[in-house]
């Protein structure tokens, strides 16, 4: 079993929440009984393979509308034989789901939407008190540290807490913001000194 330590939770703009590092098949818990499309699919089908290829070879413009479990058990088996190293999908009603090497994240219009899927992935990565979890995160954007909550019973985790996992979370998406920021502001002055000694 994938050790799911981060989850960040992003509100601004494109709601998500993103989960690192899960396996690529937890895609099953939000599209039960629900029309879906596959954008892409790519991997390989050994770990040793070099170079990753579409592995969905159903035509990526069909929606599935009809018999939901057939279709996503035949799309579960095919991908629990495979590397899945990328997949995009959409859900009818806005949520989409992306997975990109170990990271797996999901866009979503209603935080309801994902509210049962959410609360099942945690549980199954040893979060006891999952319900207590996604109760708070669900709430504020932060990039969580969630490991440290693992097989913790709920009456043990305080609000202060989860207080502080918050402020940590925020914090480390502050310093992610100026990181970004000043490594952009430095390769435009990299360009731009570029520019100038090409000129002289």
């Amino acid at each position: 079993m994938e050790m799911l330590d981060y989850l960040h939770h992003g509100t601004r703009g494109k709601k998500f929440v993103g989960l690192l590092a899960v396996s690529p098949l937890v895609f099953i818990h939000f599209m039960k009984n629900l029309n879906y499309r596959v954008v892409e699919v790519t991997g390989r089908k050994k770990i040793s393979d070099k170079s990753d290829y579409h592995l969905y070879e159903k035509d990526s413009s069909t929606w599935v509308y009809e018999e939901h479990d057939k279709e996503l058990l035949n799309l579960h088996f095919l991908l629990e034989e495979q590397v899945v190293s990328t997949y995009h999908f959409m859900i009818e009603g806005g949520t989409e789901i992306r997975f990109h090497y170990g990271e797996f994240y999901i866009y979503y219009n209603k935080i309801k939407d994902i509210d049962e899927g959410m609360r099942i992935i945690l549980r199954y990565h040893g979060f006891i008190a999952a319900d207590k979890i996604w109760d708070y995160v669900s709430r504020y954007s932060a990039y969580y540290n969630i490991g440290e909550l693992r097989l913790i019973d709920p009456k043990s985790i305080t609000e202060e807490s989860l207080d502080l996992m918050l402020a940590s979370g925020v914090k480390r998406l502050e310093e992610g913001r100026i990181f970004c920021e000043e490594r952009d502001e430095q390769e435009a002055k990299e360009k731009e000194n570029d520019i100038l000694n090409n000129l002289n």
